[in-house]
């Protein structure tokens, strides 16, 4: 296993989180199912809580717009938790290890099963500042271990079977002893067109200590013609532009030659909305769609060079500490 993937948790502590999660689009010119999948665990500040789960979400796009979505959570007691010498972590039946993840999610009257292997990233991309690591201000780790992977193999939903030959996706590790306040999401590497691009961004509040919340701080990884910028020190994080609501995302970033302007956008009908409980036992609705679309134009010295477009092919999410009217919770 990567060492940024490696477990974190020692199974003891309490007051502590940690996620793994993959997502997976269809390639192609036309809209396609999208699959996403957490491996978490979870232990409350109070010790009275600790669990491991395995979350599977599947989006389907419709003729005529909107998309049928299917959502599983299956919580097991620390029992189910295993990991293994390589890194791997083991939630019952369902695993993640460094190439490869396998599992099933039962429930609410549905089931999805899945084998996929991907090839790792040697890099990872850090969103949150060292400085801000070191100093204590946040109280996440928040990675990229793998910012962009291809997955080969299938997965069922209900017993319909999907092949996945260099499915475009992702894979990120989070963990800490508290969730931020609040925060957008994004991911692409399946942008139209023959030249491969890629872009994670992400925006976020944390709490500083009592009721005071930070500033929105943001960090951009971006990766054309085969060149990495990673927006992610200290003054990339108040200097990126962030603008979002729950169905759009506006943001711009400038540092030496380059500059990029990106607007997502996403139908409401193609959003889910999922819990997440912190480890103080309150809760953060997470509005999610894998079926979002973006324009991403690249600026080089101050010349437009191209603008990026996927369609139905982003992944797109915000967190609040409060429910939206126009998202049914699932889960």
């Amino acid at each position: 296993m990567q060492i940024d993937n490696l477990p974190r948790w020692d199974k003891q502590q309490h007051g502590f989180y940690e996620v793994w999660y993959l997502k997976l689009n269809t390639p192609g010119n036309t809209p396609g199912p999208a699959l996403w999948l957490r491996f978490t665990t979870l232990s409350l500040k109070n010790g009275l809580k600790k669990v491991a789960e395995v979350w599977a979400i599947f989006f389907d796009p419709q003729t005529g717009g909107g998309s049928r979505k299917i959502a599983i959570k299956n919580t097991c007691s620390l029992a189910a938790y295993e990991t293994k010498p390589d890194g791997a972590i083991h939630i019952e039946d369902s695993f993640f290890g460094p190439d490869h993840t396998s599992g099933t999610a039962v429930g609410r009257g549905h089931r999805i099963e899945w084998d996929l292997k991907f090839e790792p990233n040697k890099f990872t991309f850090f969103h949150v500042p060292d400085s801000l690591q070191k100093l204590k201000l946040t109280k996440s780790v928040v990675c990229k271990p793998n910012v962009d992977i291809k997955f080969t193999g299938w997965y069922t939903v209900n017993g319909k079977r999907y092949e996945c030959t260099e499915a475009p996706g992702c894979q990120g590790h989070i963990w800490g002893r508290r969730y931020a306040h609040d925060w957008a999401w994004a991911h692409c590497n399946s942008f139209e067109g023959s030249e491969p691009a890629v872009l994670e961004a992400l925006s976020a509040r944390v709490q500083l200590g009592g009721m005071v919340t930070s500033p929105r701080m943001s960090a951009l990884f971006f990766e054309y013609k085969g060149e990495r910028h990673e927006f992610n020190r200290l003054g990339d994080a108040f200097a990126i532009r962030s603008q979002y609501g729950l169905t759009n995302w506006k943001f711009a970033v400038d540092r030496g030659p380059i500059r990029l302007l990106g607007e997502i956008s996403c139908d409401v009908k193609d959003l889910i909305a999922v819990t997440y409980e912190d480890t103080q036992g309150s809760f953060l609705y997470c509005n999610n769609s894998e079926l979002a679309s973006m324009n991403l134009s690249v600026y080089y010295r101050g010349k437009l060079e191209t603008t990026l477009r996927s369609k139905f092919t982003t992944g797109f999410e915000t967190v609040s500490r409060e429910r939206s009217p126009y998202v049914e919770v699932v889960l």
